[in-house]
């Protein structure tokens, strides 16, 4: 890069940092012809306030997958229903959590531990990090939930479990 070029860049980044401006959340799709656009019209209201030349930094998260969590969630849901010691949804969820060492964990004044399970709600986990978090959980379930029954017959059942509700 060209000296001028990276005086430009710092520009904007100083000139970004100076407004102070604020987050705007906004979903872009990129096109069979490798373009980003806004993918609806309040998106392309929004991306209409920003200034030319403006720097914008991007995470880039995917759109979670709405199979994917049923089928999880189905495979929960059997072992709550199977499992003598978890007989509900949310306390098989807080296991593998923990399990998974998805919490947060504070130490109080009285030296006493106190763990925070994170979510994995739509909003906080995309479907990158929901597909491993899940897949490690999986793996639990078969190994240590079910060590004597074939994952194939676990997973039959959940299936067939997600086909009836």
């Amino acid at each position: 890069m060209s000296y001028s070029g990276r005086v430009f860049v710092s520009r904007l980044r100083q000139r970004f940092t100076q407004t102070g401006a604020a987050a705007i959340k906004l979903d872009l799709l990129m096109t069979a012809r490798r373009q980003i656009i806004p993918a609806t019209p309040r998106d392309h209201e929004l991306l209409k306030t920003v200034k030319p030349n403006d720097l914008l930094p991007v995470d880039i998260r995917y759109a979670r997958n709405g199979d994917h969590w049923r089928k999880f969630m189905a495979l929960v849901a059997f072992v709550a229903h199977h499992h003598p010691q978890y007989n509900d949804t949310e306390s098989v969820l807080r296991l593998l959590k923990y399990w998974t060492h998805h919490f947060d964990e504070t130490v109080t004044q009285d030296g006493a531990i106190v763990y925070e399970m994170r979510s994995v709600s739509w909003r906080l986990m995309d479907e990158g990090e929901f597909r491993e978090w899940s897949a490690r959980a999986r793996e639990l379930i078969f190994d240590r939930l079910f060590p004597d029954l074939p994952r194939e017959k676990i997973q039959r059942e959940a299936d067939e479990w997600l086909a009836w509700t």
